[in-house]
């Protein structure tokens, strides 16, 4: 009944002749606007939130916020994985774009629903103690927290509108992910401010402890984490460098917040602008890597493998590189999305400084 109901809807919003978008045979100006919606679903897009929080010192918002984005995405990938239900195929449903891992629930109306909502708990307690709200009472700041819980829901359902749309999900995916969402953030609002206030005051002293800590965490994201994930690397790679470089930024930084908005346009520009030359030189190196094996198989082919065994050539050649692709590429990427996350919290913080934003 499920699988019919979830057809159905997919098949209405990407258009037929009986809808007025599938009518106007008109669909490509939707279809880029569903692809935009879909990114406030990615992490990349709520790590720039992340870093802006830091940026603008707020720092504590920033560093609960970070952590809940990679609780969030282990319990999605937890979940996917237990439940490993198939994804919308090309003869149910216009596939814009292919995705390997399983489909329910959906991570990115999880991770909209999660981190919208929490940025929007986070943020109501700072117009509390703003000048708007000593001048204007208490109604008037309701109403602010109200309109960002609400700007919440819309980003929640207009993301998972959007997975659905672009055939990468089914219905009750984006249903599942966005239930599963509003309990990681009720469990995560109650639970983390109480976690931080308890352990926060029997963290050790020594910065040099808390840093040895911080790397054995991240490292082990990486070992633990299945491979087949795609995610146990660079996530604890960015963990390890986003919370090594909050720690050494309160210990020899210290960075006030801005105190002019031209300051904190500054931030914002300068901060995500290196932020987004880091995140496409990862991703470049990456590819590098793989083409790099891609190579030395091709080597394996003409030079190495014996010509007797050519039906097999290929099958050796990957037999032979299969084992040192995984390792290779972790050691490369980890360094690097560590070095994403301290320019966050630590480089970028000092280039403030120097620049008196």
């Amino acid at each position: 009944m499920n699988y019919w109901w979830d057809l159905s809807v997919i098949n209405w919003l990407q258009g037929s002749f009986w809808t007025p978008w599938g009518f106007m045979k008109s669909p490509s100006l939707l279809d880029g606007a569903m692809w935009l919606i879909t990114q406030f679903g990615t992490e990349t897009v709520w790590i720039l939130v992340v870093s802006v929080l830091f940026w603008l010192g707020y720092r504590r918002e920033s560093l609960l916020l970070g952590a809940l984005i990679l609780v969030e995405a282990m319990i999605n990938f937890w979940l996917k994985y237990a439940i490993f239900r198939l994804r919308p195929t090309k003869y149910e449903a216009f596939v814009f774009y292919e995705s390997s891992d399983p489909s329910m629930p959906s991570g990115h109306a999880q991770l909209a629903t999660t981190a919208s909502f929490y940025t929007a708990r986070a943020t109501c307690p700072r117009l509390e103690t703003s000048n708007l709200a000593k001048e204007n009472g208490g109604g008037r700041l309701r109403r602010k927290c109200l309109a960002l819980y609400l700007l919440a829901l819309a980003l929640t359902v207009l993301v998972s509108l959007s997975r659905v749309y672009l055939g990468v999900h089914w219905p009750t995916d984006v249903i599942a992910g966005s239930i599963v969402g509003f309990i990681i953030f009720t469990a995560y609002s109650i639970m983390a401010e109480r976690l931080w206030n308890a352990i926060a005051p029997r963290l050790p002293t020594s910065t040099l402890y808390n840093c040895v800590l911080i790397i054995l965490i991240g490292v082990a994201f990486g070992v633990f984490i299945p491979s087949s994930w795609r995610i146990g690397w660079y996530a604890g790679g960015f963990f390890t460098g986003f919370f090594i470089g909050a720690v050494l930024e309160a210990r020899f930084l210290n960075f006030e917040k801005p105190r002019t908005l031209r300051e904190a346009l500054g931030r914002i520009i300068l901060g995500g602008l290196v932020l987004s030359v880091l995140a496409v030189v990862s991703d470049k190196v990456l590819s590098g890597t793989y083409a790099l094996f891609d190579l030395l198989e091709l080597l394996l082919d003409l030079f190495v493998v014996p010509s007797l065994l050519s039906p097999w050539t290929g099958m050796i050649a990957s037999l032979i590189l299969e084992p040192y692709m995984g390792p290779f590429s972790n050691v490369i990427q980890f360094p690097l999305y560590t070095l994403v996350g301290l320019w966050v919290s630590l480089f970028a913080p000092y280039a403030f400084k120097a620049l008196r934003l």
